[in-house]
Order: structure tokens, then sequence, then C-alpha cells
């Protein structure tokens, strides 16, 4: 049975600033670097060691898992990059004020369904069961996945089968998880 990880990139902008981040490719805050290194040394102190390391391509995630892989002397450059990895896509809501959706979004992901050009939770929840097959075809037995907040709730969902109407379930940055 593989064993998955799970890394949410490290402070970025954005997350700073309180939008919508989705596929604006911010980069990590000086906080941010710091959070990947603690959670580099946190998996380096833990003796963790992994067959591949699979990241989202923006900027935060992509250098979350490169700072995370250098404690672990896994090469960086076998760090796989997917698409599918990315976070949900907000749409007209990317780049605007996360506040005045906070308590709705959090209370139901798929309130912010009906905005233009918002990647539908069903959609988001049927891309990450596709990456968790994914992950089952890797040659690898322990994956480290490097990627967002709402895409890891997802693939959460899809690896251990929790339903989609599960409570919000938040995962911080920089925060090192293991799936299974």
């Amino acid at each position: 049975m593989k064993t998955i990880y799970f890394i949410r990139h490290g402070e970025a902008e954005h997350n700073v600033s309180g939008v919508f981040g989705g596929h604006i490719d911010t980069k990590l805050t000086e906080h941010g670097i710091k959070q990947a290194n603690l959670a580099g040394q946190q998996a380096k102190k833990e003796n963790l060691s992994f067959d591949i390391i699979v990241s989202s391509p923006l900027d935060r995630a992509h250098n979350t898992a490169k700072i995370v892989a250098a404690h672990l002397n896994h090469p960086v450059n076998e760090i796989i990059l997917s698409d599918d990895l990315k976070e949900r896509f907000y749409g007209v809501l990317e780049g605007s004020d996360f506040t005045q959706y906070k308590q709705a979004y959090r209370a139901n992901e798929a309130s912010i369904d009906h905005h233009e050009g918002v990647e539908r939770f069903i959609d988001m929840q049927m891309r990450a069961q596709r990456v968790y097959d994914w992950l089952q075809s890797l040659p690898g037995e322990k994956i480290l996945v490097v990627s967002h907040a709402g895409f890891g709730r997802a693939l959460r969902r899809a690896v251990q089968g929790r339903p989609i109407t599960e409570k919000y379930d938040p995962i911080n940055n920089a925060e090192l998880i293991r799936f299974i």
C-alpha cells in the first residue's frame, strides 16, 4: 500500500492580502520560506524519505517542494509537476477579497460555484480522484504531494474515502500531513 503525505505551500503573498489565489502565480513570503524550511526540517527529523515528490507548478507550491526536497536530499530536478495539482480555479473571483465569502465558503465550498468561470466544487473533487488514481499508478511507494489548501482537502477526501459533504477542514500553510 502506498504512503501519501501532503504539504500545502508556505504562506504566499495572496494569503497575506486575503484574496482568492487560485491560479494566480504568487510567490512565497519570507515567512512562507521559513515555514517551508521548517516542514523540510520536520520531515528530516521524522526520518521521512520519498520515492516521488509531485507538485503543483504554481510558484508557491513548487518552491515549497524544492525547499522540502533539499532538506531530504531528494533531487530537486526530479520533482514531478502536474497542472492537476493546481488550486481550484476561482474564475472572476481570482484576486478578489476572500473575507466577504469566508463564512459561506467554509460552511459549503460549493457556495461560490455560481460565479462566472469558477471551477465547480464537484469538478475539483473529481479532479482530486483522478490525481489519487494517478498517484496509485506511480512506481514509488512513498509519495509527497505539494499543493494548495482547497485541492488538498479534495485530495484528502478522495484518498480517505471521505464524503464530499464533509465539514470544511482547514490545512495550514506548510503543514505536513499523512493522508495514508
